[in-house]
């Protein structure tokens, strides 16, 4: 018989070296993404209480509270008002805003009904009318909304945040943290 030759025994083991460190590659890329995902978890809790900008118009709030929120708009519009609505589509509240200029328009609803009257507990929505080039037109309404708490989903470690209101929304949708 004849030993081995030395090109293919050299082959041999630079196939198994390669394997080895692709192995060990693997499982050091996974604890380094198993860290990432703690990390974010413990930056993500830190905005249990605090209060993010979604784009969603709908919004919980208890007795007696406001509630915050942005329009957003590519152009300017004119004869803007904020419809406050409950769940059964009912205006609650009209808010006259009147002019706007392209980009967006911080505004608060003090969380009382057209009477004065305190609103009761319940979710309800910001519906925006404005006039844009001459146009009636709905603009985009974005509400403030508090989390309640951090929820890891998923093998992915994706970050859900619990709101306010029974809502749940991805960490990556939130435009705006605010205090």
């Amino acid at each position: 018989t004849k030993p081995v030759d030395n090109n293919e025994m050299i082959s041999q083991m630079t196939g198994f070296s390669t394997t080895d460190g692709v192995a060990k590659l693997n499982e050091s890329f996974n604890n380094f993404s198993a860290s990432m995902t703690s990390s974010q978890a413990l930056q993500a809790s830190s905005l249990v209480g605090r209060s993010v900008l979604v784009d969603d118009n709908v919004f919980g709030m208890a007795e007696g509270a406001g509630a915050n929120g942005k329009i957003k708009t590519d152009l300017p519009a004119s004869n803007v008002v904020i419809y406050v609505e409950n769940t059964a589509g009912e205006i609650i509240q009209t808010v006259p805003v009147g002019s706007i200029k392209k980009g967006e328009f911080a505004f608060t609803w003090d969380g009382k009904d057209g009477n004065g009257e305190v609103a009761p507990t319940g979710a309800y929505r910001f519906r925006i009318a404005g006039v844009v080039e001459g146009k009636a037109a709905e603009l985009q309404a974005m509400t403030y909304r508090k989390v309640d708490s951090v929820t890891l989903a998923g093998a992915g470690g994706n970050i859900n945040l619990n709101l306010n209101g029974g809502e749940t929304m991805a960490l990556k949708d939130v435009l705006e943290v605010s205090g």
